[in-house]
């Protein structure tokens, strides 16, 4: 069986449609998914931050990957729907990143590790 990864993904942006940019849908509602290619699978979550008065936006967004897809992968999927969005700062498992995708691949397969590690 392949090992599964689970990654989460905070994104702060003012740009409303950004989970439907992310998962090609017009309309996305909480729990959906969408599978990006074989073992890569996107998923807008039930439970999102809750914004405060006065503070930036943050979309949540979740990632599974299985241990054939490679962190470059999701890396380069990640930079290029971002690339000409308005994203003020991204997370991955509360690690702050650059949208850079050698940097972005870097922390995943920092978790990746981790999760194989763990098993």
């Amino acid at each position: 069986m392949k090992e599964k990864t689970e990654l989460c993904f905070e994104i702060s942006t003012n740009e409303e449609d950004l989970p439907s940019h992310l998962l090609e849908k017009e309309e996305v509602s909480r729990g959906e998914e969408k599978e990006i290619s074989d073992g890569f699978k996107v998923i807008y979550p039930e439970k999102q931050p809750i914004k405060k008065s006065g503070e930036e936006e943050m979309i949540r967004i979740g990632v599974e990957v299985l241990g054939t897809v490679g962190a470059g992968v999701v890396a380069n999927w990640l930079t290029n729907k971002l690339r000409n969005k308005n994203v003020e700062k991204i997370l991955i498992e509360r690690k702050r990143v650059k949208l850079d995708e050698g940097e972005i691949k870097e922390v995943i397969e920092e978790r990746i590790e981790k999760t194989t590690e763990q098993r």
